[in-house]
């Protein structure tokens, strides 16, 4: 991958596995963009890297380990949306779940607010049956 996506990539990998009680450190991040973007970088040019994004209004908090502090919902927003979602009497279920399947593929309920199994209680809940996601 182009090395001009670095910042875009370690926002990325800030996004899907990072969280207060989960920070990164430059050598996870190093690792992780080695792993899934097939890039290779220094210590150095990561910590230049999150303080451009700090500097360009991203909420990095750095402890001596990294996290991406704000996220896109909280956990009480995210099930107030989800519950909204499936009691819509204008949506069909299969709409609804459909729904639900694309905030979970677009990372939206994987980015360290709910995982994969709490997503699927919720729709076992509201179809009483057995649901993949």
């Amino acid at each position: 991958m182009d090395k001009k996506l670095l910042p875009v990539c370690v926002l990325k990998l800030l996004e899907d596995y990072s969280d207060e009680a989960h920070p990164l450190t430059k050598n996870d991040i190093i690792q992780l963009l080695n792993k899934y973007y097939d890039l290779e970088i220094a210590r150095k040019a990561v910590g230049s890297v999150l303080q451009n994004l700090s500097d360009l209004g991203y909420d990095i908090c750095n402890q001596k380990s990294y996290y991406l502090n704000e996220r896109q919902f909280t956990k009480s927003e995210l099930s107030f949306l989800i519950n909204s979602i499936l009691a819509a009497n204008i949506l069909t279920k299969n709409q609804a779940k459909d729904i639900l399947k694309k905030y979970y593929q677009k990372k939206v309920l994987a980015a360290n607010i709910l995982t994969k199994n709490q997503a699927k209680d919720i729709l076992k809940k509201y179809y009483q049956k057995k649901v993949h996601i």
